[in-house]
């Protein structure tokens, strides 16, 4: 192979894959005028002209994915003493003596410029005869005009006949913006004479529309003179192609990354690895972070199912035969994914497995999704299987082709049992589902209830219907409700019974209610009696003081009067007696004198009392509205009670605000503070002989006046202190009181005076109310 390669005619050379130079032979190194040591290390690309490495770059680029196995274009040589070559370059796949891949390079010298020095001769002929069956547009300048045309090029420019593009010039055929371009390019291959590579451009039609083309030329002699012919084409259509190319490119991402789907491939001979962007998603990595390598794949395959993977592809490179299946991966934050695989290969010329490629989808959730299926169909069986209902479907012609369900057991019949029997056999002596069938299959949906071998049953039946909408069978369910019918039965009757007895206990409830008013109307009578006697009581209490008061002074004057008369009667006989002394009579008229005044205060107290009790004895005894002094009212009040005080020695203390006027009813007030005094010599002080109590007066505002009355006594127990206005509560022992007293007070405050009342208390140290009233009580 290496004597070959050193006596070959052409010049050869071995490059590696990325183009750097291994080998030469020695046409190789006279045509470069480099010799193998200077090559060596060199990477092909510096000895081109700068303008064609890029090309060169791609063209190897696609060698290297596998795209083809190799090229042939036209370069630009700098040989080494520093001149420009035009070389035919053929580049192939190969391998070394040690079956590696290599890069082979052939070189040839590209011919001499071609040459036309008179239109009319064959050659002419021949020539324009080429130029017209070219597809390309194809014209000739002499770098300034155009010389000569094919139809194409006149097609293309939407010019009429070539013949019209004579002595055009060649720059109006170009953008504005890209003639400076094109004459750059001119420059650097004029002197030359080389064909220049394809290069995109933009080009003018005749009505000034533009279009996308590449045009390409080499170096000619017309006429001679120095000229270009011009190779030139449209690539709208290609570019449409591209564009198009590139949005199928983007729906296919599109598409894989909402079918988590990507695309691989792997070069067996390089180990270069494509990853499509779904897979760099399913993977969890990004680009700037990670380089795919197959390494760094199967560290990411499950421990467990590596082995899978591994025998997989070692079973596609045997047979050349695609497959599939199912592995996990764990990413780099610890999640573990499922994930289906595709293997094919691609062969190379040689037959043998050049790539892998396949897909890549991230089956997680449709496996999650096949197992919460599977659940779900696990527990409709146990239902199916548990519950008292029979699942079942007939055809058109009433077969039964599914018979299943645990309520088969209550028929006598088995899951599977009813298969192939005819529907309108096994039910001819239950006519109403024989026409529940005959129903369904005319395609209605029909819910019954039936009665089957003394049970009950709620039944469903539907049609089902194949593409052409036809009914091709019936579908049901049939639910055992024997227990619950017979408990809707039970349940029935017992809401008649409960009917029956709610109607006689209605009518008790309504006697009862009768009765129930008669009494409340007797207790509402019984409760007026009690507080009018509750306030005789206390008018009789006042009236037995005063009598106790009055009968002292009108016994001192009954007293008096009977001594007059009998110091009368001495003075008569004295009189009757004395002759010439005077005395006698002065001192029974200073005795006279006295007794008259005695008499006069006592009856004057007397009086006072009288006139006091008659005042208070008229508020009480009505509730006649007034306008009085309350400093007035309250003294006359007080002084009526002097009697229920002075037995102990029980005092009442008044404070009283001068000048409160009131325009309201003096009795209520009167029953108020006597109900007061009452309660705490009854209550308040118990058994002890003496107490204090307070009573005062005065105003708030304009419009209201309060009153307190408070006492140094027992007090109230708490627990008691929301009670006490109770009608009948007392605290004390049966016959003492009847517990209307502070009732009686709270109504009279709060319905007839139209204020509010309220207590307060500490055990051992007496209680005090608070009584809030309006300078004008409101209309009664």
């Amino acid at each position: 192979m290496g004597r070959i390669f050193d006596n070959a005619p052409v010049a050869l050379a071995e490059l590696s894959k990325d183009g750097d130079f291994l080998t030469a032979n020695p046409k190789f190194c006279a045509f470069t005028g480099f010799d193998a040591a200077e090559l060596a290390g060199t990477n092909f690309c510096d000895i081109l002209h700068p303008d064609d490495r890029d090309g060169d770059r791609l063209e190897r680029n696609k060698l290297k994915a596998g795209k083809h196995q190799s090229y042939t274009t036209s370069k630009r040589v700098i040989v080494k003493n520093g001149s420009v070559a035009l070389a035919q370059l053929d580049v192939s796949i190969s391998r070394d003596d040690d079956e590696n891949p290599v890069l082979l390079c052939a070189l040839q010298a590209a011919q001499a410029p071609f040459s036309v020095d008179s239109e009319e001769g064959d050659v002419g002929v021949l020539f324009r005869s080429l130029i017209e069956m070219m597809p390309d547009s194809v014209f000739i300048h002499d770098y300034a005009t155009v010389q000569i045309a094919n139809s194409a090029a006149a097609r293309v420019f939407g010019i009429g006949s070539a013949d019209e593009m004579v002595g055009m010039w060649a720059d109006n055929l170009l953008h504005p913006d890209d003639v400076a371009k094109i004459g750059k390019r001119r420059g650097v291959y004029r002197s030359s004479d080389m064909m220049t590579p394809f290069m995109r451009v933009r080009f003018l039609r005749l009505d000034g529309t533009e279009f996308e083309g590449e045009t390409a030329s080499v170096g000619i002699t017309w006429r001679g003179r120095p000229a270009r012919c011009v190779v030139q084409r449209s690539i709208e259509d290609r570019l449409a192609t591209d564009r198009a190319l590139r949005e199928s490119a983007r729906r296919l991402e599109n598409a894989q990354r909402i079918a988590r789907v990507g695309d691989w491939g792997r070069d067996l001979e390089t180990g270069e690895i494509y990853w499509s962007d779904e897979v760099w998603r399913i993977f969890g990595l990004l680009r700037d972070t990670h380089a795919p390598s197959y390494e760094s794949i199967v560290e990411m395959i499950h421990p467990e199912d590596r082995t899978l993977q591994n025998e997989a592809v070692q079973r596609v490179l045997e047979t050349q035969e695609g497959t599939s299946f199912d592995h996990r991966i764990v990413r780099e934050d610890g999640e573990v994914r499922t994930l289906h695989l595709t293997i094919e290969t691609i062969p190379g010329l040689d037959g043998r497995p050049r790539n892998l490629v396949g897909t890549l989808q991230d089956i997680t959730d449709l496996r999650r999704t096949e197992r919460t299926l599977e659940e779900s169909t696990r527990r409709l069986g146990l239902v199916i299987d548990n519950a008292p209902i029979i699942l079942f479907a007939i055809d058109r012609e009433g077969q039964f082709i599914l018979s299943q369900g645990h309520g088969l057991n209550a028929l006598g019949l088995k899951p599977g049992e009813l298969i192939g029997k005819s529907v309108f056999e096994r039910n001819k002596d239950v006519p109403e589902l024989l026409e529940i069938y005959k129903r369904s299959l005319t395609g209605e949906t029909v819910q019954s209830e039936v009665k089957l071998k003394g049970r009950v049953f709620s039944t469903y039946h539907t049609p089902y219907t194949d593409a052409a909408d036809d009914v091709i069978g019936v579908i049901g369910l049939l639910v055992d409700i024997t227990e619950r019918a017979q408990a809707e039965q039970a349940l029935t009757e017992l809401n008649k019974e409960l009917e029956l007895r709610v109607e006689q206990r209605t009518e008790e409830f309504r006697q009862s209610n009768v009765r129930l008013e008669e009494t409340l109307e007797t207790l509402r009578r019984t409760q007026d009696e009690l507080v009018r006697g509750e306030k005789l009581a206390g008018l009789g209490v006042l009236v037995a003081g005063v009598s106790h008061e009055l009968s002292t002074p009108i016994g001192n004057c009954v007293t008096m009067a009977s001594v007059l008369e009998e110091r009368m009667t001495a003075l008569e006989r004295e009189d009757a007696a004395s002759t010439t002394s005077a005395s006698p009579l002065q001192q029974h008229m200073e005795a006279f004198r006295h007794g008259v005044e005695l008499i006069q205060r006592n009856l004057k107290r007397g009086s006072d009392l009288i006139t006091s009790f008659k005042q208070v004895a008229v508020d009480q005894a009505s509730e006649q509205r007034r306008v009085f002094e309350l400093k007035t009212a309250i003294s006359e009040i007080v002084t009526t009670l002097a009697p229920m005080t002075s037995k102990n020695n029980y005092k009442i203390e008044t404070h009283v605000d001068d000048g409160i006027e009131m325009d309201s009813f003096p009795g209520p007030l009167a029953q108020i503070i006597t109900n007061f005094v009452s309660n705490s010599i009854l209550h308040g002080f118990g058994q002890r002989d003496a107490g204090k109590m307070v009573l005062r007066a005065y105003r708030v505002n304009s419009d209201r006046v309060e009153l307190t009355f408070g006492d140094d006594g027992e007090g109230i127990d708490p627990k008691n202190l929301k009670k006490i206005f109770d009608p009948f509560f007392t605290t004390r022992r049966s016959g003492v009181g009847t517990g209307l007293g502070l009732h009686i007070i709270h109504n009279l405050v709060t319905n007839v005076l139209g204020g509010t009342i309220a207590v307060e208390s500490t055990p051992g140290k007496g209680a005090t109310f608070t009584v809030s009233l309006p300078v004008t009580a409101p209309a009664r």
